[in-house]
């Protein structure tokens, strides 16, 4: 029987654990890995916790959590990487959707 998710939140959940229970945490990367694409928005809102775990040196799975950031910065910002043009202390994202995003330096 295939299960189907509907939200990334247990997942993002998980990530909350205590930072003894790392298997707990490295499931939930692992997971949250694999549907990225499709919950990358919901990841977003928790992007300073997959962040932290990327910064703690004591966490085996560093380079899982700088995946999983990397993948949601791509999905967030992929539709604005049309056009750019550098402003002040900023880039300026010109989008596809006519919206235009500026992201500080």
């Amino acid at each position: 029987m295939t299960s189907v998710m509907s939200s990334a939140s247990g997942l993002l959940a998980l990530l909350q654990e205590p930072s003894t229970n790392d298997q707990i945490r490295f499931y939930a990367l692992q997971n949250l890995n694999r549907v990225v694409h499709e919950f990358w928005f919901q990841i977003s809102a928790s992007i300073a916790s997959v962040e932290a775990l990327y910064e703690d040196e004591e966490f085996g799975q560093r380079e899982l959590a700088a995946i999983v950031a990397s993948k949601v910065w791509v999905a967030h910002w992929k539709p604005c990487l049309v056009g750019w043009a550098w402003g002040d202390v900023n880039i300026t994202w010109i989008c596809l959707s006519m919206h235009t995003r500026t992201h500080p330096l």
